[in-house]
């Protein structure tokens, strides 16, 4: 659901989303509850390409 609703936000503020990912920090699986997460994302906007990877708990 998270994933779902990052994507649309990113989506109505004219960014075009290549992918946008919650996963486990330590493995990059699907994440459990209690785990630390990354969210990995790359998305353009007005031709310019933009990666990032954020570190969440």
């Amino acid at each position: 659901y998270v994933e779902n609703y990052g994507k649309t936000e990113l989506e109505k503020n004219n960014f075009e989303v290549d992918y946008f990912s919650i996963r486990n920090k330590n493995n990059l699986l699907e994440p459990s509850e209690d785990a630390d997460l990354i969210i990995l994302a790359s998305v353009s906007i007005e031709g310019v390409r933009l990666i990032d990877n954020i570190f969440v708990g």
